[in-house]
């Protein structure tokens, strides 16, 4: 999906959708690459008298396998060509983690651990954020690349959707406080997906920025996106192959 739309002191705003078979393949080959460190969490839950509270810790929380089946972009435009924002929002991300679990009964003596697996599968899960791009002082994107770029507005909602325990008997107890350790780890990958992509500013040379202009602008160049690709590349791979028109009474 992709129109134009004049805006007030911008030359114009394009908004781009993928969602067609391929789009998203060379991007989850590098996700699914990746892989996302946490730092340890502990969780303190009060138990009911004679026991006292209950302290679980989680270590070695490691999250990978990641996939997105759906992304919004846009990129809006300064009329004088002097600067370039890219938005996206990457819908329904999915992860999974693992990490280590040790829990003990403050003043008790009682104390086990073990392993768990996280999923996260939710449709509802997204990152958001931009990019700015600016020219330097006095020339234009008509003539010059841009030199810097801003990061910012990062936005996450990442939910746990399964939480699995292992560790004999103790790993049954754990289940009572699945929901407190849930929203401990997704409050941690939010935070750490957000810090990782505002330290781009850190890092990020001018030779990366002209080649995130170069793709941004290749990227929204193109006005043939055919809204068929997915039932022509089904076609094209099974020959003798036809479609179904569920608009024809005679099909």
């Amino acid at each position: 999906i992709e129109y134009v739309t004049q805006l007030f002191e911008y030359d114009e705003k394009i908004e781009r959708r993928y969602l067609q078979q391929g789009d998203l393949e060379d991007l989850n080959d590098l996700l699914n690459g990746l892989a996302i460190s946490l730092p340890d969490a502990t969780v303190t839950n009060d138990l009911p008298w004679p026991l006292t509270v209950l302290i679980i810790t989680m270590s070695d929380i490691q999250c990978s396998h990641i996939s997105v089946t759906d992304i919004e972009s846009w990129q809006v435009k300064r009329a004088d060509m002097t600067q370039v924002d890219f938005f996206f929002n990457v819908l329904d991300i999915t992860i999974e983690c693992t990490l280590d679990w040790r829990y003990e009964v403050r003043n008790q003596g009682i104390s086990d651990r073990g392993t768990a697996v996280l999923s996260a599968k939710n449709s509802g899960n997204y990152v958001q954020g931009y990019y700015k791009l600016h020219s330097q002082e006095g020339k234009t994107f008509n003539t010059d690349p841009p030199i810097s770029s801003d990061v910012g507005n990062c936005e996450t909602n990442v939910q746990i959707s399964d939480m699995d325990f292992y560790g004999g008997i103790s790993a049954k107890v754990l289940d009572t406080f699945e929901k407190s350790m849930r929203n401990t780890v997704e409050t941690e990958l939010e935070d750490v997906i957000c810090d990782e992509m505002l330290k781009l500013d850190e890092s990020i040379d001018e030779a990366a920025i002209k080649r995130m202009y170069d793709w941004i602008t290749a990227h929204f160049s193109s006005n043939d996106i055919d809204p068929l690709y997915a039932e022509k590349e089904l076609l094209s791979s099974n020959e003798g192959a036809t479609l179904v028109d569920w608009t024809n009474e005679d099909t």
